[in-house]
């Protein structure tokens, strides 16, 4: 399957979205699209009729207390792409490289709309991928297959398969499974 730069900024962003903050009401909706729901569907089978169904403050609740044990309390599979990589220096490296895409883009951390995140941040790495396929959306763009193969593929495998094996949630195992499937295409087809 070839993925074109058009799909792979709606992938990344779709990814970096739900692991930036818990699932609320916009997450929600924009998770029942038919478009994304059927991909997901098919990735994680109860994934439909848990973002489906009615949600209730409860549900909204639980989800905001799963998020916080899975990213955020010990034990779970951290947001921070450095705990994924082993090394000494690599959040200090992480963390150079993005200040760099985001001076050469001119861009800020505000601009990508995601608050006071840490610039190894997986979310934030994943919608700054997004942008970088959008920029230039031609095949033979460089920039966001650059990135991705620096600042995503060093973790995204570990990470993926550690929120697989942490999480009965749908949503964030699609999410897991959709990251491994997304950057192994992309460096297929590099």
């Amino acid at each position: 399957m070839q993925l074109t730069a058009t799909d792979l900024s709606s992938l990344y962003r779709l990814i970096g979205q739900c692991l930036i903050s818990e699932l609320d009401t916009p997450a929600i909706e924009m998770l029942r699209s038919a478009q994304i729901s059927s991909v997901l569907g098919t990735l994680e089978p109860d994934f439909v009729a848990y973002v489906k169904r009615d949600w209730t403050a409860k549900d909204f609740e639980d989800a905001a207390v799963e998020y916080c044990g899975l990213f955020v309390l010990p034990g779970g599979a951290p947001l921070r792409a450095s705990s994924w990589i082993a090394g000494t220096e690599v959040e200090h490296t992480l963390v150079a490289g993005v200040e760099q895409v985001l001076m050469s883009f001119e861009l800020s951390i505000d601009q990508l709309a995601v608050g006071n995140l840490s610039k190894d941040n997986i979310g934030l790495l994943l919608l700054l991928a997004a942008y970088l396929f959008e920029v230039d959306a031609s095949e033979k763009s460089r920039f966001g297959h650059d990135f991705v193969s620096n600042f995503v593929l060093p973790w995204a495998p570990a990470f993926s398969e550690a929120l697989l094996a942490k999480t009965t949630n749908p949503v964030y195992r699609a999410m897991s499974l959709l990251l491994a499937a997304t950057t192994e295409l992309n460096e297929a087809q590099k």
